[in-house]
């Protein structure tokens, strides 16, 4: 049973009320990360950390002050560089790369500001990661063989409000 990142209980229980279920020996429950991240194998050496690459984008804010035009009032906030992190992991799941983001035009000044220091700070993140995998990565990565080995099972993907392009391919290769 494949279900979202944060179970709540009310889901745990709706959940095995409507399968049917009263007890879960026989049974894996996963999120649909990391069912799909179990799928790959990396070498853990190749892998920077969610933590690294905090780190790694608050480095690339405070170079490219001069450069950003919107989001550098913040650039020394460790916790803007962690939701910067998570925009980019976002983006990345949406299949929306910064070579996109780059075109973007808008009459809205201050959104097309945004969009380009975003863009900025993406593309120099991942120049500046050399070759090291994230968690987005893998993500991204396990869309090529998640399906592999799982014929003839049943696997259930409950309590989703929505998808991700990238979870959608997940569950289109699973359903093929």
């Amino acid at each position: 049973i494949v279900v979202p990142d944060k179970l709540s209980l009310f889901m745990e229980k709706f959940l095995f009320e409507h399968v049917g279920l009263t007890a879960s020996f026989n049974i894996k429950v996963s999120t649909l990360n990391r069912f799909a991240k179990k799928s790959i194998i990396i070498d853990n050496s190749k892998q920077i950390s969610k933590v690294g690459s905090i780190l790694l984008i608050h480095r690339i804010l405070n170079e490219n002050l001069d450069k950003l035009e919107v989001l550098k009032n913040k650039a020394y906030s460790f916790s803007y560089a962690e939701d910067i992190f998570k925009t980019i992991g976002q983006l990345k799941a949406s299949k929306i790369n910064f070579e996109e983001m780059k075109n973007f035009n808008s009459s809205d000044e201050r959104l097309s500001g945004k969009i380009k220091d975003l863009a900025l700070i993406y593309e120099q993140y991942e120049l500046n990661k050399a070759g090291l995998v994230d968690a987005s990565d893998m993500f991204l990565m396990s869309t090529f063989s998640v399906a592999q080995g799982k014929e003839n099972r049943k696997i259930l993907l409950v309590g989703f409000d929505e998808f991700t392009a990238i979870e959608y391919s997940i569950i289109e290769q699973l359903a093929n």
